[in-house]
């Protein structure tokens, strides 16, 4: 006992120290003996990994004590002091540890199991946990502070505690009674694994009810029944969707490990289910047998083509439902997948789908094949925003060929425009950082160049992504950027420009032999500046000089006359806008559930922009529009 008791202790010593809860075996000394105890878990998707169970009372007491000995005092007897207790630990875990104040959740992980523990400890010593629930339980919106989030405790407490399958029952249909699902949905499907005689006696008595609320419980209850090894729970599947079709299809689609005649009898339930309320529920069916591995082809095919056959459908309502469905729902077959979106395109032309399409997608080869065809349908100003989540969707988890089909567009075969650029300019921060270098052609690369130096806005996101062409083995590549660099120095950026790049070079002597040309180029706008302050024809402050006093002389008689009229007239219009207009500022805010207020930081942004815009907008506009077309 003393040596488990010494595990724990450095078990909950490690947790604090690295504030993680999942460590490798190798890591946590004769951990044997805390998988045996079900303290720790071994992790599912690395066996080589072993997690804390939250769960776990004999780990969660240990922690309480832990808890007693920093805050120098024992738990309250009550539930709001006691969760005022834990929240205290958790602040004072991270004072001790340089955790910020305002950092949510930073030991989360570790405190969720404590707070479900307390429940016990507080049942244990008699206080009624139910019937404080029950007696404080409002809708959602009407609950008191102290119960923010007090039911993922309280569900977390009821598989342990000494509270009968009845009890139980009535507590979750009390919760269900005011459509509050979320938490009531996750302890029905985790119960057969926490308590599996508990979860059939429960079930036993919930399937009697015929509230339509109780049976999402049901439907949850019966997947984890099954996938716990509880037997018929196939056959009261087809019941229950007999009855409510949408909770049934939810729990057809949940079994795990169906024999052949189990899916092929879930296909032809579908197949022959044309009820048009049931599409969603129906489509999200089909969407996993056809990711399930272990089906035939010949019944993935037919998935397939019913799939199709929703998507052709006349009601453009049912067709939108069916293809959300596919897009969360339908998680492999990448190319078939895409296909329906194309026949989605010629059903309905609603394409706001694409933001969300590529949700859960791996390769982004049809992303890229889906921009380049709608440039070459008609690329407009703003089309890149609809691509921008899933580029950067695809920028997080494949970086490396995200990468490659955006060099591939710097091809001087394609003709693809900007369309590259756009593509870099799109990330949350700033440009993609982008290898350039990776190129293989000069071509490729000097196209590159002549693409981003000709972007009219925010050119200096994109310096630190072309700059490094100056190291190009390419000779001519090297000479073309200082020629373009120097073309922006002189039209478009002036000295703003040049002291960017004197700030990304380096005082090696390619770099200042790199960086001669630009200099004089800045000398040479300067020297034509210089030239145009000294014709006086040229400098709009002389020449028009007697034209803007004209103008502000006629602004204030008009603005004496509207003064005059509000005073002669102090009900009228202009009375009511002058003297209606309030300005509001605030410099604070605070949270909903915090009195703590705190200052405004100062917000603000720009952009720099090509000067060639505004000298001559037309040209610019006909450059940006027709380069690199077909």
């Amino acid at each position: 006992m003393v040596k488990i008791d010494r595990q724990i202790n450095t078990l909950i010593q490690k947790c604090i120290n690295t504030k993680k809860i999942e460590f490798p075996k190798v890591e946590t000394a004769n951990c044997g003996l805390l998988l045996k105890k079900e303290i720790v878990l071994q992790m599912e998707s690395n066996p080589e990994f072993i997690k804390l169970n939250p769960n776990s009372i004999e780990f969660n007491e240990a922690l309480l004590k832990e808890a007693e000995v920093k805050l120098e005092r024992e738990m309250p007897k009550n539930i709001v002091g006691a969760f005022g207790f834990v929240e205290d630990f958790q602040e004072k875990l991270k004072e001790e540890n340089g955790i910020a104040k305002n950092v949510i959740n930073g030991y989360g992980s570790l405190i969720k199991g404590l707070q479900g523990y307390i429940l016990h400890r507080l049942h244990s010593d008699g206080f009624d946990v139910k019937g404080y629930f029950l007696d404080k339980l409002k809708p959602k919106g009407e609950r008191e502070k102290e119960l923010f989030l007090f039911e993922q405790h309280l569900y977390r407490f009821l598989p342990y505690s000494k509270y009968s399958a009845k009890d139980i029952w009535e507590i979750c249909q009390r919760t269900l009674a005011f459509d509050d699902r979320y938490y009531v949905d996750e302890f029905a499907r985790k119960l057969p694994f926490n308590n599996f005689d508990l979860a059939k006696n429960i079930y036993s008595i919930a399937i009697r009810s015929e509230q339509p609320n109780d049976t999402f419980f049901i439907a949850s209850l019966l997947i984890g029944l099954h996938n716990n090894g509880f037997e018929g729970v196939f056959e009261k599947a087809f019941e229950l969707q007999n009855k409510h079709p949408q909770q049934g299809y939810h729990v057809l689609n949940s079994l795990q490990n169906l024999s052949d005649e189990q899916n092929n009898s879930i296909f032809e339930l579908v197949h022959n289910d044309y009820l048009p309320e049931s599409i969603g529920s129906k489509t999200q069916v089909i969407c996993g047998l056809i990711d399930n591995p272990k089906v035939s082809e010949e019944l993935r095919k037919g998935c397939f083509n019913l799939i199709t056959t929703y998507l052709q459908k006349e009601n453009k309502e049912l067709v939108k439902i069916a293809f959300h469905r596919i897009i969360y729902n339908l998680k492999s077959f990448e190319a078939e997948k895409y296909k329906l979106l194309h026949i989605y395109f010629e059903n309905t032309q609603d394409i706001s789908v694409i933001e969300s399409f590529f949700y859960n997608y791996e390769h982004p080869e049809h992303l890229f094949h889906l921009m380049k065809m709608f440039y070459l349908a008609g690329w407009q100003r703003g089309s890149i925003n609809r691509f921008e989540s899933s580029i950067f969707h695809f920028w997080s988890n494949n970086i490396q060929e995200t990468e490659k089909h955006i060099l591939e567009l710097f091809k001087p075969e394609d003709k693809f425009g900007l369309l590259p650029v756009e593509i870099i300019m799109t990330g949350s921060f700033g440009a993609l950082p982008i290898d350039l270098l990776k190129l293989d052609t000069k071509q490729e690369q000097a196209k590159a160049i002549e693409a981003i130096t000709l972007f009219p806005h925010t050119f200096d996101k994109l310096l630190p992504i072309v700059l490094p062409l100056r190291r190009s083995p390419y000779p001519e590549v090297v000479k073309f950027l200082q020629i373009k660099l120097s073309e922006l120095i002189y039209d478009a950026y002036h000295r703003s420009l040049l002291d960017d790049i004197e700030n990304l070079l380096d005082e090696s002597k390619e770099d200042k032999a790199f960086v001669r040309p630009l200099r004089e180029a800045y000398k040479n706008y300067e020297s034509i500046v210089s030239k145009k302050k000294s014709i006086n024809d040229l400098n709009p402050y002389e020449n028009e000089r007697d034209l803007m006093d004209l103008y502000y002389s006629l602004e204030h008689e008009n603005r004496a006359k509207m003064m005059q009229d509000i005073n002669e007239n102090p009900n009228g219009i202009l009375a009511a806008v002058g003297r209606s207009t309030i300005i509001v500022r605030g410099n604070s805010w605070k949270q909903e559930l915090e009195d703590k207020v705190m200052p405004l930081g100062k917000v603000e942004s720009s952009f720099i922009l090509d000067a060639r815009l505004f000298k001559n907008p037309d040209l610019q506009e006909y450059i940006l529009n027709t380069y690199d077309k077909r």
